[in-house]
């Protein structure tokens, strides 16, 4: 299917209009007796004019590997955490977003030569491809165990699906989804609808084949996280919020604006929770 044009990914022509953007790592100290940690340091490690976006953190949380505009193309590069060094992963001709780590493999949507736009599995280690799943005009995507893939299909208007790979099996679980939905175990995963201004958050049960609402949020952008101890975590401007359930209310966690920080976009934590990296637009 040819590449359908969204707010989120771009056909090649259109890269001088991806928008500047920074990838920032940020230490987190877990505070005893409080849910909310510490944000003890944060540095811009990507530091240069372009766009740099969607980091993801390898389980050890040692690696950042994140999607960087050049050349007229996006490529996927690494960040070592603890050299404070970065290096080029995977160099093509084709253009790579939505970097993943899961069940030892590196996952990405590629932008294909004939502009349709499929998940390769690949090599962590160099980037090579493995094997390329069948879903395609893929936007992004989220594993929820290691055989039932969720991805946001770029349709008019767009939809969150749900894949089983042994099975070969799709089917479709929503329309107008956010692009961010994360799995909070092997059978659920929080999502969120685009309704009118707000958005809607969901959790959705594969065992009960059904979704219940969990709040629903004036202004929420995007892109949220799920931490250990906050749990949902979404961003206004500078600031991350984290949802109390129990209350009902959104609480101001952090505001990253003394870093430097002006519009937070993605988000993502370490496995430990440990680890924050957020991209900033610029």
């Amino acid at each position: 299917m040819r590449l359908l044009i969204s707010l989120f990914l771009f056909p090649l022509w259109a890269f001088a209009q991806m928008p500047e953007s920074e990838v920032w790592l940020f230490q987190l100290k877990p505070l005893k007796g409080s849910a909310e940690p510490q944000v003890v340091s944060g540095n811009n490690i990507t530091g240069r004019a372009g766009y740099d976006n969607q980091p993801c953190f390898t389980p050890d949380g040692k690696k950042i590997i994140y999607s960087s505009a050049r050349d007229n193309r996006n490529d996927l590069f690494v960040f070592h955490t603890g050299k404070k060094t970065t290096t080029p992963l995977r160099l093509t001709p084709e253009s790579e977003f939505s970097p993943t780590v899961w069940n030892s493999y590196l996952y990405s949507v590629v932008v294909e030569k004939d502009s349709s736009q499929t998940i390769h599995q690949m090599a962590v280690e160099t980037g090579t491809t493995a094997l390329v799943l069948a879903p395609d005009s893929v936007g992004y995507y989220q594993w929820l165990n290691n055989d039932t893939l969720l991805y946001y299909k770029l349709t008019t208007p767009h939809s969150l699906w749900a894949y089983v790979v042994s099975q070969q099996r799709e089917w479709c679980l929503a329309t107008r989804p956010i692009r961010t939905f994360r799995a909070t175990s092997r059978t659920q995963f929080i999502y969120g609808i685009n309704d009118s201004n707000a958005v809607v958050f969901l959790e959705y049960d594969f065992l009960l084949h059904k979704a219940k609402i969990i709040t629903r949020c004036e202004g929420a952008g995007e892109d949220f996280a799920v931490h250990p101890t906050l749990g949902i975590v979404r961003a206004e401007g500078s600031r991350l919020l984290y949802y109390i359930a129990d209350k009902g209310i959104w609480k101001e966690w952090c505001n990253l604006a003394g870093f430097g920080v002006k519009k937070i976009s993605r988000i993502t934590f370490s496995n430990n929770g440990k680890q924050l990296a957020i991209s900033d637009l610029q």
